[in-house]
């Protein structure tokens, strides 16, 4: 028994990790030149159309985890536009034949 509810509870926590990194990954990339790359995100859905609790709230959490989810949902709210986790700039030095990263990769 208690083998299965850890086996629910980790399916539960990877589905919803899952669908929180494929809301930062673009549906479509536009190269227009070197120096605007145009990404194409998914719509958001209506906020008003949300319940108050949020998408990832359900009935079944605890008091605590419903909070903690709430105030997330509500931070997450506030930004109108989906931006990427991280962005790289490759750069061409002067001299180099291999463009660097302007982040390390690492």
């Amino acid at each position: 028994m208690m083998q299965d509810t850890v086996l629910n509870l980790c399916k539960d926590s990877v589905n919803e990790f899952v669908e929180f990194i494929l809301d930062y990954i673009p549906l479509e990339t536009k190269i227009i030149d070197t120096a605007t790359v145009k990404n194409i995100f998914a719509p958001k859905p209506n906020t008003e159309e949300i319940e108050e609790c949020g998408p990832f709230v359900k009935d079944t959490d605890l008091d605590g985890v419903k909070e903690t989810k709430n105030w997330l949902n509500a931070e997450f709210k506030k930004k109108k536009e989906v931006q990427p986790l991280y962005v790289l700039d490759l750069i061409l030095k002067p001299g180099n034949l291999i463009p660097n990263y302007s982040t390390n990769p690492n």
